[in-house]
């Protein structure tokens, strides 16, 4: 919490330290030295020991599966989605990203990547998508959506349950001098 405290003592142990100085050591909470996580009850051999406790705190997940609390003392995001062994697939979203520091109460949403197919003059093309519409998903494929260009559905549509897209390119027309 921002406090200074400093102790004269021949204790190594982190746990046995933050006791000395009057600390609990809560559950999902964090002890580094020098900036290094280390175990709280491991003895550290380096003079003189400066012990950072990174305090835990409450978060909330939004899955596919739900809503869930969280505690964790990570930094990230992605540190967090580390911790709790949450892999994410190529396509798929966080929001905030996962490089944001991770504050209390904050809330964090995965939006999974889904198959997408988009076809184009008889072409088709397969993406990972997590974007929120057809024309972000469109943006991401490469293929935008230009004059008189459309999509069924439409380009400020959600994703399709099917993952389909089918695109129209307007034909060209010669300019006229």
């Amino acid at each position: 919490n921002g406090q200074v405290l400093t102790l004269e003592t021949s204790e190594q142990v982190p746990s046995a330290l933050l006791a000395l100085a009057g600390l609990t050591l809560n559950s999902n909470d964090r002890i580094l030295s020098n900036g290094l996580p280390v175990a709280p009850n491991i003895s550290l051999t380096t003079s003189p020991i400066t012990l950072q406790l990174r305090r835990a705190v409450q978060l909330t997940l939004t899955t596919v599966d739900g809503q869930q609390q969280v505690r964790s003392s990570a930094f990230t995001v992605g540190e967090l989605l580390n911790e709790l062994s949450i892999r994410l697939r190529a396509g798929d979203k966080t929001q905030p990203n996962i490089n944001s520091a991770i504050t209390e109460g904050m809330n964090i949403t995965i939006v999974q990547a889904q198959t997408i197919t988009v076809n184009v003059e008889g072409k088709s093309v397969q993406i990972q998508s997590s974007a929120r519409t057809i024309g972000e998903a469109l943006a991401e494929a490469g293929v935008p959506l230009l004059g008189l260009d459309y999509s069924v559905p439409a380009e400020n549509e959600p994703l399709p349950a099917d993952g389909q897209i089918q695109v129209e390119m307007a034909p060209i027309q010669p300019a006229q001098i």
